[in-house]
């Protein structure tokens, strides 16, 4: 939330290169230097920079987008994909504040 607040906001319905629908991608990549979800057409073209995530994934950061903290600290989340998050979480933050950030911590805190 914070880094959406801060503008970096990433771009988790729609291809952050072309723009077009990720919905109704089986397999999904998360660029973090572009700073969103890669659809299937520009991924077979450039893999650079991406990562590939879970649908998991990219639910769960649209729900903590839009959901209050003080209800994200009763959720719930397998550690497979807490592990998930706090990566994804870490890079994104790192690359776009030009900082570490100790995300692992924080949202054990929660």
């Amino acid at each position: 939330q914070t880094m959406s607040i801060l503008g970096y906001r990433p771009s988790l319905n729609h291809c952050c290169r072309c723009n077009k629908s990720v919905e109704d991608q089986k397999e999904m990549y998360f660029n973090i230097k572009e700073g969103g979800l890669v659809c299937h057409n520009c991924i077979v073209k450039d893999k650079e920079g991406c990562v590939k995530v879970s649908i998991y994934f990219n639910k769960l950061v649209r729900k903590i987008l839009i959901t209050p903290l003080s209800t994200i600290s009763n959720a719930t989340i397998p550690d497979k994909k807490m592990k998930e998050l706090e990566k994804i979480t870490d890079l994104y933050m790192a690359y776009h504040s030009e900082k570490s950030f100790k995300t692992d911590e924080f949202l054990k805190s929660l």
